[in-house]
């Protein structure tokens, strides 16, 4: 069978493994055609074709089936009514690359490891079968074990949980040492090791094994992560596929921070007493080459942010020069860490995080939140360079005995240190009335459209976030200027939030995000759905 021909799971029922080998390198062809248009998670998804198409035909609409991360439910989604998915996945108003409730999935996810939990939790309250796919991993963390054990734990329903045993992750998988049996069977679970997660008559043997099982079972199934598609880099088959015709930007007015980071290991690790950490992201950050060069100063505490934080707190603790890079979508993670390990230690490290803006790639990817939840405490210092100078000068400066955030976007390549980032630069149009103060990539941003558009609006560019250059607000106040912030992150808690604690009487209007879901959309709906393009923000100025 062809997916043209393809109607719904019921079709599934009577195809031999001719058909449902045929209907599932049709499904593999057309995942592959999607990620060459358009990117995406492509190694992950060509992983589980089979197993979900043998999932389906056997189980049928008989059970809530949970992907963790989402990454693997491609062929989920295509086969349960979205016919349309690989034509309409990346368009604004289009279906989501990840599971979501609106489309009729039982969770909405994006994060690695929660769905173990969420399939613990269904399982305890609903008598419909639950079974839990997962993989890539993410098993790692403490939030898979401990959903894992939860789920072992409720024998009144019983359950199949399913790894989806690649041997990798969103890099390598550094616990693949582990015996899952020996650990599945210790939580009460009956085991079955399917050998060949692409074979029909393995995979069903594994369902009847559940089927007459008395226990909550659990399958481990062995697969070849990227199975059909033998061009990828081994990068791009761990993690994410750029389209087949993608070229990077020509544009060379802002270069990537993570890369200037990367450029800045070898002064960084020549310091034996100096160490790196991070959270899975070995490959997504281009450190693995950096990793073999200083064997054990890049320490990668797998899918686990938690767990990576408390080891660079620890080792931080020892005297050590510490570095922690995490993304910002993924910091969120970390929030008890922040509040119990870092301020009760006064941990003395480093934490850069990346993707410190709106993503494209969808609610879960947005790191708009971080800034929100360390904000809060008055002893983490927290930096956002807009030039390659600043970022290298708050790297550098290791006089401040507590955590310094470093949040990081795209950079201009400008090399000057600036001598002192906790002072604020106040040179555009300084005898304006009205006064922006923006930071990062924002502010070069603003800065030539304010020059390109001939506007009367004054621009302050803040690097330091905490603390806040008081002598200059104070001198804003005193010269009664209107101040605005723009903010590329959320509304509470932002730096205006900030300015409004130390300068109680004064009036100040923040352009930011606030709406609590912002969507999946290109940058310019982004901007104008949240009111931050230039246009409606400068009018509104001028109003």
């Amino acid at each position: 069978m062809l997916l043209k021909d393809y109607k719904g799971i019921n079709d599934l029922k009577d195809l031999d493994n001719q058909g449902l080998e045929e209907l599932s390198q049709d499904l593999r062809n057309a995942i592959i055609a999607e990620n060459e248009a358009n990117g995406g998670h492509l190694g992950s998804n060509l992983a589980v074709v089979e197993l979900t198409v043998s999932l389906l035909k056997h189980f049928q609409d008989k059970a809530k089936i949970l992907f963790d991360t989402s990454y693997q439910a491609y062929s989920y989604k295509r086969l349960t009514d979205r016919f349309d998915i690989f034509e309409n996945m990346h368009k604004i108003d289009g279906y989501s690359i990840f599971q979501e409730t609106h489309e009729g999935d039982p969770y909405s996810g994006g994060h690695t490891s929660i769905s173990a939990a969420w399939a613990s939790g269904y399982k305890k309250i609903d008598n419909e079968l639950v079974i839990e796919v997962i993989g890539d991993g993410s098993l790692a963390s403490s939030i898979g074990l401990g959903g894992m054990l939860n789920f072992a734990s409720d024998l009144k329903n019983k359950g199949l949980f399913i790894l989806n045993d690649n041997k990798q992750g969103i890099g390598i998988n550094k616990f693949n040492y582990l015996n899952w049996e020996l650990i599945a069977k210790g939580m009460d679970f009956d085991y079955i090791e399917v050998q060949d997660g692409h074979d029909f008559d393995e995979l069903e043997k594994a369902w009847k094994f559940f089927e007459s099982s008395s226990k909550n079972v659990f399958v481990k199934v062995n697969s070849e992560k990227a199975k059909g598609y033998k061009v990828l880099t081994p990068e791009q088959a761990l993690h994410y596929t750029y389209p087949k015709n993608y070229t990077p930007s020509q544009d060379k007015t802002f270069i990537s921070s993570v890369e200037v980071f990367v450029n800045q290991l070898d002064e960084i690790l020549k310091d034996k007493n100096s160490y790196v950490y991070m959270a899975g992201m070995m490959y997504a950050f281009g450190l693995s080459e950096v990793a073999k060069k200083y064997p054990g100063q890049i320490i990668d505490a797998g899918i686990a942010e938690e767990i990576a934080m408390i080891e660079a707190a620890a080792a931080a603790n020892l005297g050590k020069k510490v570095y922690l890079i995490i993304a910002s979508s993924f910091f969120q993670r970390t929030y008890d860490q922040i509040v119990h390990d870092l301020i009760r230690n006064n941990s003395n490290l480093t934490i850069i995080i990346a993707g410190a803006n709106y993503s494209l790639i969808g609610d879960s990817h947005h790191g708009i939140y971080d800034l929100n939840m360390y904000n809060a405490f008055e002893s983490i210092l927290i930096y956002q360079p807009s030039t390659v100078g600043e970022f290298n000068k708050a790297l550098f400066d290791l006089n401040y005995k507590g955590t310094k955030v470093i949040r990081v976007e795209d950079l201009i390549e400008n090399v000057e240190n600036k001598v002192d980032l906790n002072k604020w630069t106040y040179d555009v149009n300084v005898d304006a009335n009205k006064v922006v103060i923006a930071y990062g990539s924002s502010y070069e941003k603003l800065k030539k459209y304010i020059q390109e558009n001939n506007l009367n609006v004054g621009l302050v560019k803040a690097v330091s976030l905490n603390p806040i250059d008081k002598d200059l607000i104070q001198q804003l106040v005193d010269d009664n200027k209107q101040i605005y912030t723009y903010e590329l992150v959320f509304a509470k808690n932002n730096l205006a939030s900030s300015i409004r604690v130390k300068f109680e009487n004064t009036l100040i209007k923040d352009f930011s995000f606030r709406k609590n879901i912002i969507g999946r959309a290109s940058d310019d709906y982004i901007m104008k759905n949240n009111n931050l393009d230039f246009d409606t923000v400068f009018k509104s100025i001028e109003e």
